[in-house]
């Protein structure tokens, strides 16, 4: 599937895997999902799929501005942890992190990066940096890489085992990508916006 299908589709995972319950957890779903659903992509090296993974990584990162921007604006924790939890743990993970990031440029397509092993090391990484964002991020990763295994193309979800999966179902740019993404997209605004509308009759409850 295109890179903004994945992105779409996982935060869509994110929010049903582990549906959140505050203005801090819906905050966390977005960027967890965005990100789990995108960075198995660190790989794709050919120009064509290149561009859509880039035009779908600077919608990331936008969507991830803003969302910080938010949590510092609302104070709902992100900034607030991060700032406390400066140290030796938050490097461990960054290190971790840089170590997947450059594994997966080195990485063929649908290697390393779309593998049970990848998602290890990135929870890892997580539980040292930011903890509350893992079921979140494996959520998304965990989409990308049911997604993927429907296209024509192997992917070795067992890395470094060689042999790749597919269902060999839809191709990546198709009529299954589009329905795909527009379905997720949809999911995605009907939960915030209940989860949203419970959120503010709750807190006109207690008024």
């Amino acid at each position: 599937m295109m890179g903004k299908t994945h992105m779409i589709a996982g935060i869509g995972a994110a929010v049903l895997i582990s549906p959140p319950d505050t203005i801090g957890g819906c905050l966390q779903a977005l960027l967890g999902g965005a990100l789990g659903g995108l960075i198995c992509d660190l790989d794709v090296q050919s120009s064509t799929y290149c561009r859509d993974a880039r035009v779908a990584r600077n919608t990331a990162l936008l969507l991830g501005a803003v969302i910080l921007f938010l949590d510092w604006k609302w104070s709902t924790g992100i900034w607030d942890h991060i700032g406390s939890h400066l140290g030796s743990r938050q490097l461990l993970g960054l290190g971790i992190f840089l170590v997947i990031t450059i594994a997966g440029k080195l990485s063929s397509h649908r290697s390393f990066t779309h593998s049970f092993l990848a998602l290890g090391f990135l929870m890892a990484a997580f539980y040292f940096l930011y903890a509350p964002l893992i079921p979140y991020v494996a959520a998304g990763f965990l989409s990308h890489m049911f997604l993927d295994l429907l296209n024509k193309k192997p992917v070795e979800i067992f890395y470094p085992y060689k042999k790749g999966v597919c269902l060999r179902l839809f191709s990546a740019d198709g009529l299954a990508n589009r329905l795909i993404c527009t379905g997720s997209l949809v999911f995605v605004v009907v939960q915030m916006w209940d989860i949203m509308w419970k959120l503010v009759l709750g807190a006109a409850g207690r008024f």
